[in-house]
């Protein structure tokens, strides 16, 4: 899925996720890799 359709499939508890990695990661494809 790209980022685009998983920014907007996702529910708020993850953007909140994501902007909290996005503080520390070196690169966006660290933010947006899979977890699990």
């Amino acid at each position: 899925m790209a980022i685009v359709e998983q920014i907007a499939a996702a529910d708020l508890e993850q953007v909140e996720a994501w902007f909290d990695a996005a503080i520390t990661a070196p690169d966006m494809a660290t933010v947006f890799a899979p977890t699990g």
